[in-house]
């Protein structure tokens, strides 16, 4: 009978020990690495993947141009940093600042070439504050804002 009651105790141990493992194993290769540097998204509730909202951290700042507008059609860069716009899209597009304000003037955002499909159009902004855009060509529905730190 004793042998009976030694198995009953190995097997907890044993399940102690295989969980310890699996926590380790998930901490030290399915974990983050902390000195990675990603993109922040916020996806902003009951709206089209095309209003998202990203804080990019990264040197340079992309902006796809789809069929469903601009995607993010919000983003945070810091002051100098560069923003690309590339034009995924089977139409053509061209980026404009707009409305034609005082803070749109600042940026010095300037217009894009139309945009065939795959191309691509890239501005740095030097100044703080925030910047709305459109497609020229789509006014109504391709809409954006770069807001500069």
């Amino acid at each position: 009978m004793k042998k009976g009651n030694q198995q009953g105790s190995i097997l907890p141990a044993l399940a102690l020990i295989l969980i310890a493992g699996l926590t380790v194993f998930g901490y030290l290769f399915l974990g983050l690495n902390k000195d990675q540097n990603f993109i922040t998204q916020q996806v902003i509730p009951n709206q089209s993947p095309a209003a998202q909202t990203v804080t990019s951290p990264a040197s340079t700042a992309v902006i796809s141009i789809t069929g469903d507008g601009f995607t993010p059609s919000v983003i945070t860069i810091a002051k100098g940093q560069q923003v690309v716009w590339v034009n995924k899209d089977s139409q053509a597009h061209q980026v404009t600042s707009f409305p034609k304000t005082a803070a749109n003037a600042l940026s010095g955002l300037t217009d894009s070439d139309v945009l065939d499909p795959n191309d691509s159009f890239s501005f740095t902004f030097e100044n703080t504050g925030t910047f709305t855009y459109h497609d020229e060509l789509n006014p109504s529905k391709f809409k954006g804002t770069i807001i500069v730190n």
